[in-house]
């Protein structure tokens, strides 16, 4: 497939949570490392206007939104670096 990393970031979205949407900004690109995969390169993108109806995909069991004082622990750090960037003005931060 011959995507670029945004169209493929928005496919994925549609994939994994049933939201279309659009992208607001590139937060950034974290080289990650996984015990299973070796070096990942993790790219950050914030999503705006999106609509649909919100469903988990294969790779969840289930899916929320949720008040940003409310988030459940985001279990990987590339992934809670993005969520401070998106949040960095908000009064309470995920863990």
């Amino acid at each position: 497939m011959d995507e670029s990393p945004s169209n493929g970031a928005v496919r994925e979205l549609k994939e994994e949570t049933g939201l279309n949407g659009e992208i607001h900004q590139l937060l950034g690109v974290i080289k990650a490392h996984s015990p299973i995969y070796g070096s990942l390169v993790m790219v950050g993108y914030h999503v705006c206007r999106f609509q649909g109806e919100l469903k988990a995909g294969d790779d969840a069991e289930k899916a929320a939104f949720f008040a940003i004082d409310d988030i459940p622990p985001v279990a990987f750090k590339s992934h809670r670096h993005f969520v401070r960037q998106v949040y960095a003005d908000a009064p309470v931060l995920p863990p």
